[in-house]
């Protein structure tokens, strides 16, 4: 993380680097733009390898909107995943059209398949879980999409824009 934070502030010629900065692109010339409905297809892909429940947990959050796109005043960027006992999960995000933006949507699916699971097989008080084991799911969700969209990427790419076969 700390050579991350030292090219970009390289890369961007900055005095002092923050912690805001780590959301600065490294090439911010190759940053795509995606709608809503273009992950929903790269995030079932690329999670299909974690198995049918899985990618049912995925739809249903789609389909019976789980999630909150909406770009809102006072509303936070980033996103969140909130989940109840009981209920399933409640993202927020706020939607900015960026291919970040379908690695944090898979990311905080991992939080709702997680806790979708301890919810399903816990009681409610055996499902509060340490930050290192609540971030696991998530951060492999986000490997996962990494590596999906890598294969489909072709080599042309890297010179003339992203685009997926």
């Amino acid at each position: 993380m700390r050579k991350y934070a030292k090219l970009l502030k390289k890369i961007h010629k900055l005095d002092k680097m923050t912690f805001a900065d780590l959301k600065i692109a490294v090439d911010p010339e190759y940053d795509p733009n995606v709608n809503i409905e273009e992950p929903k297809k790269y995030i079932e892909d690329a999670l299909a390898i974690l198995g049918d429940d899985y990618l049912e947990m995925v739809k249903a959050a789609y389909d019976e909107r789980w999630i909150d796109f909406a770009q809102n005043k006072g509303k936070s960027t980033g996103g969140f995943c909130a989940s109840p006992y009981g209920s399933h999960s409640f993202i927020l995000l706020s939607w900015s059209e960026k291919m970040a933006e379908v690695f944090t949507l898979a990311h905080e699916l991992g939080h709702a398949g997680h806790f979708k699971l301890c919810n399903e097989n816990q009681n409610v008080f055996d499902t509060d879980v340490s930050g290192y084991f609540v971030e696991a799911p998530s951060t492999m969700n986000e490997l996962l999409m990494a590596n999906y969209l890598l294969k489909r990427m072709r080599t042309k790419d890297l010179e003339d824009g992203f685009y997926l076969q």
